[in-house]
């Protein structure tokens, strides 16, 4: 890992949204990017990444993947089919759980978890949806193998 972020010629922020299963990932609905450097934006839904057998977006030595809880976007690719890719990536999860063991924060608001991403936006001022839509979010993906078309935007 590079010392500076600026030095990447791709920051790419991505996200994957998907329903669990007993076993690991069940169905992947979708995956959202943006380049925080060229300032491109991909929004994929499933129906897209059926077909993909590596992400949409540059993965190499000279990219910085950025994501929230990695590892689930990793699960998702794997349930895809798609080859991990091999350049340098930043967790934000675990950068902020490193963040609060190091400090005395008093605890989340009910209902929200101490190392969750609204937590974690909230904490650093950061303008975030309500707790209650992201959990309406989440059921539609736990719920459904799809998500509804209405959902995607």
């Amino acid at each position: 890992m590079r010392d500076n972020p600026e030095q990447y010629d791709h920051r790419i922020v991505f996200d994957t949204e998907y329903q669990p299963g007993d076993s690991g990932i069940q169905a992947v609905h979708c995956l959202c990017a943006i380049d925080e450097v060229t300032g491109q934006e991909w929004r994929l839904p499933f129906q897209e990444l059926q077909y993909m057998k590596r992400l949409p977006f540059p993965t190499d030595d000279n990219t910085l993947l950025i994501t929230y809880a990695g590892a689930a976007e990793f699960d998702a690719m794997r349930a895809l089919g798609m080859t991990i890719p091999r350049c340098d990536v930043f967790d934000c999860y675990y950068e902020f759980l490193s963040w609060l063991n190091c400090r005395e924060v008093t605890g989340p608001p009910i209902g929200m978890s101490k190392g969750g991403i609204l937590n974690a936006c909230r904490l650093f001022g950061i303008d975030t949806c309500e707790t209650s839509h992201k959990d309406a979010m989440r059921e539609i993906c736990i719920e459904n193998t799809r998500i509804p078309d209405e959902h995607m935007d």
